[in-house]
């Protein structure tokens, strides 16, 4: 009998930390990522970036200056990078939004739309006119034409159609095709970077 209760108790403690083990591992898996701030790259000053920041509603854009450090790590155009391969007008995503960054990360102006096909050495992607409505444009690539898909070279071959893509630079010879995560659904803009939420 006094053995039946020693292994009723130890079941009853064996049973208490089980839980408390879950409910601390459910506490890690819900803590949420910090915040990030996203706007456009005015310049570098030093290892400061000044980032022009859109006001909320009714009020103006404001610019902010975030530090980094030697530990900061920066994506550019979808590939590792430093903070040298900035450049201003970048679309940028700062992460945390105050202090010290922690991670950087950057996008050139490019031309954004969604793959249609591969015609030869061009890429027909097509893109919102100006009038609303989609038209397709032809962009000519070479043999240093870099494929990025989620954070890793790929090929022209590799495209998918209805992928959601950005051509870096906006007009000319594409230098750099990257295609982010999943379709494009009601013209919204973003997506992921190397698995990473990018700048917007």
């Amino acid at each position: 009998m006094k053995h039946l209760k020693t292994l009723l108790a130890a079941a009853v403690v064996l049973g208490v930390v089980g839980m408390m083990l879950a409910e601390e591992g459910k506490g890690e898996k819900e803590k949420p990522k910090s915040k990030r701030l996203e706007g456009t790259l005015v310049k570098v000053d030093g290892k400061n970036l000044v980032i022009k920041v859109k006001g909320k509603e009714n009020e103006a854009d404001k610019e902010v200056t975030i530090a980094t450090d030697d530990k900061t790590e920066f994506v550019v155009d979808a590939e590792a990078g430093k903070l040298e391969d900035l450049k201003p007008e970048m679309r940028v995503a700062v992460r945390p939004d105050t202090g010290t960054a922690a991670e950087v990360m950057a996008r050139s102006k490019g031309l954004e739309g969604v793959f249609v096909k591969l015609d030869g050495k061009n890429v027909i992607i097509k893109v919102k006119a100006k009038e609303g409505e989609a038209a397709e444009k032809a962009v000519a690539t070479d043999e240093n034409t870099k494929v990025i898909i989620g954070g890793k070279a790929a090929k022209l071959e590799d495209l998918k159609a209805d992928a959601r893509v950005v051509v870096v630079p906006e007009t000319g010879t594409a230098a750099k095709i990257i295609v982010y995560g999943g379709k494009r659904e009601g013209g919204k803009e973003g997506g992921k970077e190397g698995g990473k939420e990018g700048p917007k």
